[in-house]
């Protein structure tokens, strides 16, 4: 089946089983889906020193950018094969200074879902539980 006529969350348990590519931005940026269900995404990263900023400490947007994925695969799951979304807004809440080098859980869910509108919340953890940091999303949907 072609991979535009799949569920969002076909496309997602294709991903955590490596049948399909995870998305571009993946080659810049590590992350993983590591398991998805309708309406929840989790995420496997590692914030290596080429993401640090200025002061020697992972960079916001390193952070940032995995909720934002974290979020979105979370939402992909919850759509037909035929719609798409954007972001419209991100709110990152940064809780603890991010470790380098030590592997990183995002885990998301969806909240709230309208015919327009998707808005979902997240967590990046480490592997002890430890929050470094919450977010929510909302996300405009092309049906």
């Amino acid at each position: 089946m072609e991979r535009e006529k799949l569920s969002g969350l076909q496309v997602m348990n294709n991903i955590v089983d490596e049948k399909t590519p995870h998305f571009p931005i993946t080659n810049i940026v590590p992350m993983k889906f590591i398991e998805v269900g309708e309406g929840f995404g989790k995420i496997s990263t590692i914030a290596y020193e080429q993401f640090t900023g200025p002061m020697g400490k992972v960079h916001g947007g390193f952070t940032s950018t995995i909720l934002d994925s974290c979020m979105g695969g979370a939402l992909r799951t919850m759509l037909k094969y035929n719609e798409n979304f954007n972001t419209i807004d991100l709110n990152v809440k940064f809780l603890k200074v991010v470790p380098c080098n030590k592997e990183l859980i995002a885990e998301s869910r969806v909240i709230h879902l309208s015919k327009r509108l998707g808005m979902c919340e997240g967590t990046l953890k480490d592997t002890e539980n430890i929050l470094y940091a919450h977010a929510t999303a909302t996300f405009m949907i092309d049906r």
